[in-house]
């Protein structure tokens, strides 16, 4: 479940399986703060095996994957700490129309080939702290290329499934 560590204007279900964008302005988050705000999971993983799915509520330019307990809700591209630009968090960039999926760490992209993703399909996170590895699904399926998974993951760290808003003007996306 999605839990407090959030940037403004993402609004989380009284369940906690839900994390909506509400921004009326997505891309600067109403605040002129910039693009990919992120919001974490309540539980984090520092051992063994762990999957989830993240289900496209509403589509809009979205970051998914997984950060450490240092990624922040004020990390956003505004303040040089988006998701994508840290070397603290490992996500895929999905665009609104669902196609191109990129994975991205440190500032660093490269092409995924993992099929494209629609509104209430599924986008699937492998996590394996032993290992040291993540790996991205659609539905089930794996890219067409070695680009879905990133590996050599820091050593004694604990991982958060992370969500980041507002990478476009797409309003209300949801996952």
């Amino acid at each position: 479940t999605w839990g407090n560590v959030k940037g403004p204007t993402i609004e989380v279900s009284t369940d906690g399986r839900t994390a909506t964008d509400i921004a009326i302005n997505p891309k600067t988050g109403d605040d002129e703060g910039g693009r990919y705000r992120p919001c974490l999971a309540r539980e984090g993983f520092s051992t063994g095996k762990h999957r989830w799915q993240v289900r496209i509520v509403k589509r809009g330019r979205t970051l998914v994957g997984i950060c450490t307990e240092e990624v922040t809700g004020e990390w956003r591209e505004g303040t040089n700490r988006s998701p994508h630009q840290v070397k603290e968090a490992w996500t895929v960039c999905v665009p609104s129309n669902g196609t191109g999926i990129s994975k991205w760490h440190a500032n660093s992209s490269s092409a995924t080939g993992l099929p494209q993703l629609s509104e209430g399909e599924t986008l699937e996170v492998v996590l394996d702290c032993d290992a040291r590895h993540v790996t991205f699904l659609v539905n089930g399926q794996a890219g067409s290329t070695a680009g879905t998974n990133f590996f050599d993951l820091p050593d004694g760290k604990t991982f958060y499934p992370v969500v980041a808003f507002g990478g476009d003007d797409v309003r209300g996306a949801s996952f």
